[in-house]
């Protein structure tokens, strides 16, 4: 083989070479890009469950909550006696209400919604 086919050979290896360290180049750039996606929408969905978490303890509250107005809507003793469950219920609620007004910061509105419908 002579010396002009060997040179021209291995200028097409290098050539080849270099182009197949593009494409894996770019194949790994895509790759870590995937990577990055799947992290962020596993990341995502960590949060929303957690979130949704939230919402449901929020909600179960808020049904204990109106369970304890409704009652205390329906009680015919007013004011109620010391020790009566009402009475209870009605400082359980004044706490609730006093605990989301403390400081400034306010408390999920649910909450002062449901203790200003009580002190009606």
């Amino acid at each position: 083989m002579p010396a002009s086919s060997k040179a021209f050979e291995a200028t097409w290896l290098r050539q080849e070479l270099d182009e197949s360290n593009r494409k894996a180049g770019r194949l790994d750039e895509a790759l870590q890009e995937r990577d990055h996606a799947k992290a962020q929408v596993e990341v995502e969905k960590q949060v929303a469950v957690h979130a949704r978490y939230q919402l449901d303890e929020e909600y179960a509250a808020l049904v204990k909550l109106q369970g304890e107005v409704a009652h205390l809507q329906k009680c015919p003793y007013r004011p109620w006696p010391k020790g009566h469950k009402c009475s209870t219920s009605w400082r359980r609620l004044r706490a609730i209400a006093e605990e989301n007004h403390e400081g400034g910061i306010p408390g999920p509105y649910w909450i002062k919604t449901e203790v200003a419908i009580a002190l009606t």
